[in-house]
């Protein structure tokens, strides 16, 4: 049997997402099913990242049942790196979207850790694409309220991921304070 291709894998992915939505409990008790998400979080192929994010937000807004959308959002929480390496970075803004959505579900459940995620997020809602900083501050802020202290020991951190994504966009720190910059409204 020829291992599947990466078109192959992105065919399957919404099927997975069918099987678990409302029985999140398969993804503990198909470790397989959890591991091809991951995998198409991480590919190097955009259509295959793009149908792993749309597959994660059908299972975590799955409507909630015996076994259904908590069970789900504590499995997906263990895919929390993965998403938040698809924040500031040169992944399309659908998907970054899509990924902010998905983390905002798992922030809601509280299955996020303050020191993996703020860093990401912060240099996100300040060199991200212009369409995702809302989501991204909106999650900042969110941890901000419910763990000032951890918060307030991830900013250095967040500030330069920020600074280093906006040096990749040729952005230079003397045009970030130049006067001729849009004002803060």
């Amino acid at each position: 049997m020829q291992p599947i291709t990466l078109q192959g894998r992105a065919a399957v992915l919404p099927c997975i997402g069918l099987i678990v939505q409302n029985r999140g409990h398969l993804l503990s008790l198909h470790p397989s099913l959890l591991e091809s998400l991951r995998t198409g979080l991480v590919s190097p192929g955009r259509a295959l990242r793009a149908r792993a994010m749309e597959t994660l937000i059908v299972i975590l807004k799955g409507r909630p049942s015996e076994h259904g959308a908590s069970n789900a959002a504590r499995q997906i929480s263990s895919l929390q790196s993965e998403l938040l390496g698809l924040l500031a970075s040169l992944t399309p803004p659908a998907v970054t979207a899509s990924a902010l959505t998905a983390l905002q579900i798992l922030a809601d459940s509280a299955m996020l850790t303050t020191r993996l995620a703020v860093p990401p997020l912060l240099s996100e809602s300040l060199a991200g694409v212009s369409s995702n900083k809302v989501c991204a501050q909106r999650l900042v802020l969110h941890f901000a309220a419910i763990e000032p202290q951890s918060f307030i020991d991830c900013l250095l951190l967040g500030l330069r991921r920020a600074a280093e994504l906006l040096t990749k966009q040729g952005v230079s720190p003397t045009e970030l304070l130049d006067g001729s910059a849009s004002p803060c409204v």
